[in-house]
């Protein structure tokens, strides 16, 4: 398992982070290139997750509880197992790759196919140079 989470500086990105089982409670990393991440179940309540990039992120058996993903990229992360409980996912965008097993659109969440292509690659693009 490699611990190396050393943060790219401006990019904001987060290189090699494996966190599985982790307790990271209160965590902000809102902002951060998450991509490819792996936080199987950590626990992460109350982390400020805001705007960040979980793309392809095992999140898979987290614990979320009280989190705030506002505007979190989760395209093609795996959200299966997560536990909930007052979990912020006002506009986070999700795609047909993402996997969960809860209401995405009752929890708030915009699915990527009904964005207009113009805001889709806006979102991309913040999301790649935070």
């Amino acid at each position: 398992m490699n611990n190396d989470d050393s943060d790219s500086g401006s990019s904001g990105s987060i290189n090699s982070l494996f966190y599985s089982n982790k307790e990271l409670c209160g965590i902000d990393l809102s902002g951060k290139n998450l991509t490819n991440v792996e936080l199987r179940s950590a626990n992460l309540s109350y982390g400020n997750f805001n705007g960040s990039n979980f793309k392809n992120a095992d999140l898979r058996n987290a614990n979320l509880a009280f989190c705030s993903l506002r505007n979190a990229w989760l395209c093609g992360a795996n959200l299966q197992g997560v536990r909930l409980n007052q979990t912020d996912f006002r506009g986070a965008i999700f795609d047909s790759q993402t996997k969960f097993d809860f209401d995405a659109k009752m929890a708030g969440m915009v699915e990527v196919s009904e964005l207009s292509p113009p805001l889709v690659s806006i979102q991309k693009r913040e999301l790649v140079l935070i």
